[in-house]
């Protein structure tokens, strides 16, 4: 325990010793800015701890997304948060119907891949794998992107193991 309490003054030491730096207006990374927002403040000591906390890995914030074209980069319309933990989830609900924005023949759902999850029907009883096209999408191979062509006008899928 106070291996920790001396690692969490060191770094705030450290961070504190170069946020001048970080006034500077130079165009390199801040030195100190472990969160990558451009400014050295308690919010990198936060991240930091959070890194530790996850064995050295930053935490992760897992999103979704549905839309009538193909994503280029993660956020913006059509996408959804899920969370830093993914164990919880049991299916996604995909439904279009309500929303003009989408009327369109083309359709396309991105996932975690490591959800491992697959399209059904609504109530998830009627594997539709065979009206779905899937491959891998982006950001380090670790989102599936789904896509449906057909000529109606909304879909109503659970995507679920």
């Amino acid at each position: 325990m106070n291996t920790k309490k001396l690692f969490l003054l060191l770094a705030a030491v450290l961070l504190s010793s170069v946020s001048a730096f970080a006034q500077s207006g130079n165009n390199e990374p801040l030195k100190g800015d472990v969160n990558g927002d451009e400014v050295v403040d308690v919010a990198d000591i936060v991240a930091i701890i959070d890194i530790i906390k996850n064995n050295g890995e930053p935490q992760v914030t897992y999103y979704w997304y549905v839309g009538k074209s193909i994503p280029t980069s993660i956020g913006g319309s059509g996408w959804t948060s899920l969370g830093t933990d993914l164990s919880g989830i049991s299916y996604i609900q995909v439904d279009t119907s309500n929303n003009p924005d989408y009327t369109f023949p083309h359709y396309y759902v991105v996932l975690p891949t490591q959800l491992n999850f697959k399209p059904y029907n609504a109530d998830g009883s009627k594997d539709e794998s065979a009206l779905w096209t899937s491959s891998t999408w982006s950001v380090n191979n670790a989102y599936t992107l789904w896509s449906f062509d057909n000529t109606i006008d909304s879909i109503n899928s659970r995507f679920k193991k």
